[in-house]
């Protein structure tokens, strides 16, 4: 059994559940304490920071709002118009009490000092304008002071929203963090009192149930005559006052493993004693009676040499009998004779008791007399063989390499004692003969004789017959035992078998293992470079507004820095159409458009399309399309391959490289081939080029760019147009080819349609909803610079009030909304018969095909992703109605 701690039954439960209840006691203190620090800064939040957020984002809205008014007025001056300016006017005033009546604030009290100041301007700007602004010369001065002086408060107004922002951004982190920390330490700490509970449950039972179903199990093995099980429980033997262990069932097993070990000795004596009775019994002949004794002894003994020595009449002593030893009675090399007294035999005799030695040396005399020769015995014992009359008939010999315990000797005497009564029997028979042969006159003393050692011999003979029942019986239960080792063979060759599979089991986890540690990989990877190329547009982009707040609208830097934003705008559309796209395909979303396409005119407008940025980068772009190659295809999607295999091809060839182009048809295949100078790749990257986020080279510099898509999407795209992508590199540093084939098409027999005549674009009334202040207020001037009429909305419910009271044409609405989706909108308007008519389009950041699909149902009739495409939007507002 493996040793196991020992310790009882009772102490092992007070232990693990004390152990238990320190740990919820430290869970209840530490949860104590966390929730009083969460407390704190929830109240700092809301009695401090979120009400100076609240009161300057009033002050702002009322000062836009006032602007307007003043604008209103001073366009079309009317008692409605004065009224609302007033209102609007009152409405700043009252914005600016309530934020200069907040308790002060030390880390922004330079912003807030300058903003009574600029309120004050801006009022005494709109007053004027609102007074003075009749003419259109002065209206425009007036409007323009207006604006610096508003545009000013606002700055510094969004400067103090920042501040406070920043504050409740920290504020809400804290809080959140003091949060996770006490939920993670409340989790650990559950789950390491449920696990010591658990594990305390556990290994008290397993103390109590393994050792009891061993003693349940040894002890049937023990009923079916089997010891190993159950004497394997005894374990070491007890040591002299050892006291007794504290686990009781260890205990228990240890005692009833020495009881079978005790049971076990003792049947092997029986049946060692029965087959030495059983060898003793069959024969009468002294030399053959010595050969079945020795043999039956030394296999119960176990030792490696024995041998029988018989006195002689004429003094000394004779072996009869040896096994292990070097010759023979008779033999050659002499050992076979002794004087009386000579050697362990000898002095056995003479001195009528049992004589041993142990770790005899090599050299010794007791060795040589004993002739072991080569391997000298290291223990050697001999018997005396002593007869009724007190005689010693001879010597009964032990030898072994190893010590001789007790238990061994003990059985050495008792052999000795059945042999000389069995030698004395056969002496006696002897004798009979002889008197039987020599005094034939002498029958009927004779005759006398012979009755009573028939006698003896139909005794012994029936104990013959009952040894040779017990000998019967023995060989029953060696046969029984032979049938259960080979019952245990076929179990081994069963447990073999399942070792195979469990290995194999084995071998495709870690397969598996290895395959999710590839993909968590790759997601890390994926997410470094995303935001990445998420942050260089971004950084642009801000940039770009920096600098148009600060120069000319109409110079030159601003246009500029316009066209940063519109390029940089689009390299994040491209991003996030590139991972939908991906995604689409995936899950087997995406569906082609398909007709039939002039694929060399696909390739020579995405080499136009793309040739500026080849020039940027100074690489020189070949073309070549040999004739007509017509494909059954999206022209979007193969566009999309197309330039995708162009950008890749720009990314990895250096200043001054080349890149060539070529398409032409072979063997009913359509075959584009692009061929550059650049970086090349080694087999690892081929092998790997077309996997999703695969990038050829991961440094920190990040000097290729993108998110390893454009390849992945490649293979996609191809292979739902029954086509092949192939990659073929002579190493890093030689250059790359690309090969896309796909099946061609005979030419189709119509003409392209003509393009539509351009029309006008009608004005409309657009009602816009969206939470985020910044992208409702740039959508709604974007759309007011076409001619359109726009009304925005926050929220869900103020977008249907609104629309209710200003019947709009059509409804721009974001999905994801505060207080309600923009599907539930959708349907607010369609259930209206007022709002019915109205065209609904959806402006949202999830474009997948099941979202565009929930929008129809909901009752749009467009449904756009963020950001939109403008002139898609115009284009909307021109058609509907």
């Amino acid at each position: 059994m493996n040793r196991r701690i020992d310790l009882s039954i009772g102490q092992r439960l007070a232990l693990g559940f004390g152990v238990a209840g320190a740990l919820l006691a430290l869970l209840a203190v530490t949860s104590h304490r966390w929730s009083e620090r969460t407390q704190a800064l929830q109240r700092r939040q809301d009695e401090l920071v979120r009400p100076r957020a609240l009161a300057a984002n009033r002050l702002e809205t009322a000062t836009l709002y006032a602007a307007l008014a003043a604008r209103s007025q001073a366009l079309t001056p009317d008692a409605e118009h004065l009224q609302a300016y007033e209102a609007s006017s009152q409405r700043v005033r009252e914005a600016m009490a309530a934020l200069a009546a907040l308790p002060p604030d030390e880390d922004g009290r330079e912003l807030f000092a300058r903003i009574p100041v600029l309120v004050d301007r801006f009022q005494r700007a709109s007053r004027q304008m609102v007074e003075d602004g009749q003419g259109r010369a002065a209206r425009q001065m007036l409007e323009s002071g207006m604006g610096g002086a508003r545009e000013d408060l606002l700055a510094v107004v969004r400067a103090y929203q920042a501040l406070q922002q920043r504050r409740t951004d920290g504020a809400l982190a804290a809080i959140a963090a003091s949060a996770r920390e006490m939920d993670n330490a409340g989790l650990t700490l559950a789950a390491l009192v449920a696990g010591l509970l658990g594990a305390t449950f556990f290994f008290t039972a397993r103390s109590v149930r393994r050792p009891a179903m061993a003693l349940v199990a040894a002890s049937r093995r023990l009923a079916a005559g089997d010891f190993e099980q159950a004497v394997a429980l005894a374990g070491a033997p007890a040591g002299a006052g050892e006291a007794p262990a504290r686990d009781e069932l260890m205990e228990l097993s240890t005692a009833f493993g020495r009881m079978a070990l005790n049971l076990r000795d003792r049947e092997a004596q029986l049946r060692a004693g029965a087959q030495l009775a059983a060898a003793l019994a069959s024969t009468l002949d002294v030399g053959r009676l010595c050969e079945a004794a020795l043999e039956a002894l030394l296999a119960h003994l176990g030792v490696e040499a024995g041998a029988i020595y018989l006195a002689e009449e004429g003094g000394g002593l004779r072996r009869r009998a040896a096994l292990g030893l070097p010759g023979g009675p008779g033999g050659p090399g002499g050992e076979d004779a002794l004087r009386e007294g000579e050697g362990i035999p000898g002095r056995a005799v003479q001195t009528r008791r049992t004589v041993t030695a142990q770790d005899l040396p090599a050299d010794s005399a007791f060795t040589v007399h004993l002739g072991v020769g080569r391997l000298p015995p290291r223990a050697v014992a001999a018997a005396p063989l002593l007869l009724q009359d007190g005689r010693a008939a001879g010597a009964l010999l032990a030898a072994s390499v190893k010590p001789i315990p007790g238990e061994a000797l003990q059985f050495l005497e008792h052999a000795a004692a059945q042999l000389a009564a069995s030698l004395q029997n056969a002496f006696g028979h002897a004798r009979s003969q002889e008197m039987a042969a020599e005094l034939k006159e002498q029958n009927e003393r004779l005759q006398a004789q012979q009755e009573e050692v028939q006698s003896q011999a139909e005794e012994i003979q029936a104990q013959n017959e009952e040894l040779q029942s017990q000998t019967e019986e023995i060989q029953a239960q060696n046969e029984e035992l032979q049938s259960q080792n080979e019952e245990l063979q076929v179990q081994g060759e069963e447990l073999h078998s399942q070792g195979l599979e469990l290995r194999r089991i084995v071998e495709r986890l870690s397969a598996g293992e290895e395959a999710l540690r590839e993909a968590d990989r790759n997601k890390n990877d994926f997410l470094a470079v995303l935001s990445h190329e998420l942050r260089n547009p971004l950084a642009a982009i801000r940039n770009s507004l920096y600098i148009l707040e600060r120069i000319e609208p109409d110079s030159g830097r601003a246009k500029r820095a316009q066209a940063v934003i519109d390029r940089q705008v689009e390299q994040l559309a491209r991003l996030v159409e590139d991972v939908l796209d991906l995604t689409r395909i995936s899950r087997g979303k995406m569906n082609l458009l398909t007709t039939a396409v002039d694929l060399g005119a696909v390739v020579r407008q995405a080499a136009e399309d793309h040739g500026a940025e080849f020039s940027s980068r100074g690489i020189q772009l070949a073309v070549q399309v040999a004739g007509d190659a017509f494909v059954d295809g999206d022209p979007a999607r193969l566009a999309q391959v197309t330039g995708n295999l162009l950008l890749n091809a720009a990314k990895f060839t250096p200043l001054g490289g080349r890149v060539a182009v070529s398409l032409r048809v072979d063997g009913g295949k359509a075959r584009l081939r692009v061929q550059d100078t650049g970086a090349g790749m080694d087999e690892e990257t081929l092998g790997r080029l077309f996997q999703p986020f695969m990038q050829a080279n991961m440094t920190l510099a990040r000097t290729n760019g993108g998110l390893g898509l454009g390849l992945a999407l490649v293979k996609r795209l191809v292979e739902m147009h029954g086509g092949s992508v192939s990659a073929r590199s002579d190493g890093p540093g030689k250059g790359a080819e690309l090969t896309v084939d796909l099946p061609v098409r005979s030419p189709p027999s119509s003409s392209e349609p003509r393009p539509a005549e351009p029309r006008a674009r009608p004005r409309r009334r657009v009602l816009v909803v969206e939470d985020n202040v910044d992208a409702a207020e740039s959508l709604a001037e974007a759309l007011a610079l076409g001619g359109h009429e726009v009304v925005v909305a926050f929220r869900g419910v103020e977008g249907i009030e609104k629309a209710r009271a200003w019947r709009p044409d059509v409804l721009v609405c974001d999905i994801g909304l505060p207080d309600m989706e923009g599907h539930e909108v959708a349907r607010a308007f369609r259930r209206d018969p007022d709002l019915s008519a109205v065209y609904l389009v959806a402006l949202s950041g999830y474009a997948l095909p099941d979202d565009v699909k929930k929008a129809s149902e909901a009752g749009f009739h467009e449904h756009l992703a963020k950001p939109p495409n403008l002139a898609k939007l115009k284009d909307l507002l021109a058609e509907a109605g």
